[in-house]
């Protein structure tokens, strides 16, 4: 009789721990984003003494269930807030943030992404100041803990970042080559002194650019009791002021007007992110080169290469190789100044099958104070025998949607790079494959009506052809 109450007892005890650790649960902590930047960043403060409710949403339509008793929690001092013994399914989380407290305008993505350390909340409710999370999903032995760990039963990863009053700041940066554009590729400009003025110039806050060149002031208003400010940046050695307010999209230009933004108005409850200012290095810097192919062509090697940033570039000379140690002058070609800060340049060198195996091709920058720049050395196999053999084959041409492109019998099992280059001379598809096969498939029914080019490239060597897509 004692042994199968034991062995009742035993199995009781085991079902109760196997019920128990089928439970789920969420948390994660609550924090000021002073930055106003989505992330939890190093020195940013949580906050505390917040109530936080959970929600079950089964049919995910942001509407509590009916039959679920809606919990409640508080964060403790860490900002850190928690609920267990959750039956796995959908829920959302709700905060009171309280007046003229607002949630991060960056939204860090849906719950269930995992990501520990961003910002969950998506909407909020100005006239109860409630923040709501969108619905995660939990489900047993899935859920990351925070620590590294995914296959808890509680997602620890789901932060609500808030705000108070009103903020605003943006970015320094180096605008190279000083149209007063940012433009993608220009870097920030560290440790720059930016200072916040009330209306008639009275200081009210000095910060300096971060490493990425961001800077911010946070609750402005809540501080000094105003949202009309001027904002001046002081303009660090070695630079001056770009072009101020040009091109018609006030997220990409730079505002400054002898060093200052005047007749800012942030009203409370708003985060204004379109301030920046650029500054342009008083040393022209040298030549990009963006690219720089040379390619055989039937019975032709075309040269081609985009350049930006010609602030001080006179002319480009073409040097041609037989052994890739003595080069000659095959062109020189002059400088265009583009408008949009690229320029695109070709030269046509007609070949003759039987100089040699390979043909080597650099280009030199020349400044206009005689200074240069040697780019890499491109290597063109121009063989006849060798030629022939290097043929690609693409079809259909035209082709709207698939394009198969046939490699050469001996560069199979061998790493291939496709691209496909459009009439710029600017790739817009790359692929690399380890161990080619003969035939490759590629989608490229994104790609606009056009003409492009397929360039197929095996240990150094390339061969192209053109395709038209409809």
């Amino acid at each position: 009789m004692k042994a199968i109450t034991f062995c009742i007892a035993t199995l009781f005890l085991f079902f109760s721990k196997s019920a128990i650790s089928q439970t789920v649960g969420l948390g994660n902590f609550v924090w000021w984003d002073l930055n106003d930047n989505g992330s939890r960043d190093s020195g940013e403060p949580v906050a505390s003494g917040y109530t936080v409710y959970l929600y079950q949403d089964n049919d995910d339509n942001g509407i509590a269930d009916a039959g679920f008793t809606t919990k409640t929690t508080t964060t403790n001092y860490n900002g850190e807030f928690s609920f267990t013994g959750l039956a796995a399914g959908k829920y959302f989380v709700k905060l009171y943030a309280g007046y003229s407290h607002y949630k991060t305008t960056v939204y860090g993505g849906d719950p269930d992404n995992n990501i520990m350390g961003d910002n969950n909340g998506h909407t909020q409710d100005l006239a109860t100041t409630e923040i709501f999370t969108q619905t995660i999903t939990l489900a047993t032995g899935t859920e990351p803990d925070g620590t590294g760990a995914t296959n808890t039963n509680t997602n620890n990863t789901i932060g609500i970042g808030m705000w108070k009053a009103n903020g605003l700041g943006d970015m320094v940066w180096i605008d190279n080559n000083g149209n007063g554009i940012y433009e993608t590729g220009e870097p920030g400009l560290p440790n720059v002194t930016v200072k916040l003025k009330n209306s008639t110039g009275g200081l009210l806050a000095t910060t300096t650019t971060d490493a990425e060149g961001k800077y911010y002031f946070y609750d402005p208003m809540g501080y000094y009791g105003t949202n009309d400010y001027q904002v001046e940046f002081v303009t660090p050695d070695g630079y001056s002021p770009t072009t101020c307010n040009v091109g018609g999209d006030d997220e990409l230009d730079s505002d400054p007007v002898n060093g200052t933004i005047s007749s800012i108005n942030v009203p409370m409850g708003n985060w204004n992110h379109s301030f920046d200012a650029g500054f342009k290095p008083n040393t022209i810097l040298p030549v990009k080169l963006i690219n720089f192919t040379a390619l055989l062509n039937n019975n032709k090697v075309d040269v081609k290469w985009i350049t930006t940033n010609e602030l001080n570039v006179s002319h480009f000379i073409v040097e041609k190789s037989l052994d890739g140690i003595h080069f000659t002058n095959a062109a020189i070609v002059f400088s265009q100044i583009s408008a949009n800060n690229y320029a695109n340049y070709s030269y046509t060198d007609h070949i003759n099958q039987s100089q040699a195996e390979y043909i080597y091709y650099r280009l030199l920058t020349i400044d206009n104070n005689g200074k240069s720049q040697t780019s890499e050395v491109r290597k063109v196999q121009i063989d006849k025998a060798a030629v022939d053999a290097l043929l690609i084959t693409t079809y259909p041409n035209p082709v709207s949607n698939e394009i198969h492109i046939a490699i050469p019998n001996g560069w199979q099992n061998k790493k291939i790079i496709y691209e496909i280059i459009n009439q710029a001379g600017i790739p817009v598809k790359k692929v690399e494959i380890a161990n080619s096969t003969k035939k490759q498939i590629f989608n490229i029914s994104q790609l606009s009506a056009g003409m492009y080019i397929i360039k197929v490239s095996c240990e150094g060597v390339a061969v192209l052809q053109k395709i038209i897509k409809i």
